[in-house]
């Protein structure tokens, strides 16, 4: 069995971090079928949306750098964004840039292959995310103490 402190760390492992809910996820059958067909023709395609359906929130996705996910797939960033495109134009996922450069992406699973919830709390409008970040695309956090900011509101009394 995985320790889950390692897996936080741990891109590459096979169990989502941070994930909530039951850790699991439902796909149509005629999806399966669709995504053996991808797998056929494209494997590495296949690969990379498994990966990904692996580490999505419950509202079906992840933002996460290309640069993880070429790490993750043992690849080049620029066959993720061919694997990327590839996706999109055949509707298995859907993007949304988050800042400006492109490097870091939202990425939306078509919730009529795979989903992590309840079929009727799927929305197209909103969704959370889970967040992939490797450690060298995170500053290194210092051990200094954060300020403290008290919070009383006019009707309220300290406790201390």
């Amino acid at each position: 069995m995985t320790n889950p402190a390692s897996t936080q760390d741990n891109p590459t492992s096979t169990h989502a971090p941070g994930r909530r809910g039951s850790g699991w996820v439902q796909t149509e059958r005629s999806a399966h079928e669709a995504w053996a067909q991808l797998a056929m023709h494209s494997a590495k395609a296949a690969a990379l949306l498994h990966m990904m359906v692996a580490r999505m929130g419950t509202g079906n996705a992840l933002v996460v750098s290309q640069k993880t996910l070429a790490s993750l797939m043992g690849c080049h960033e620029r066959t993720v964004r061919r694997l990327v495109a590839e996706l999109v134009d055949k509707n298995w996922i859907q993007t949304i840039q988050i800042g400006q450069a492109g490097s870091v992406n939202a990425y939306v699973v078509n919730s009529a292959v795979a989903w992590g919830q309840p079929r009727d709390e799927l929305h197209t409008a909103s969704f959370t995310a889970t967040v992939l970040a490797s450690a060298s695309e995170q500053s290194s956090i210092q051990s200094r103490k954060l300020k403290k900011i008290s919070l009383l509101y006019s009707n309220s009394q300290s406790l201390s």
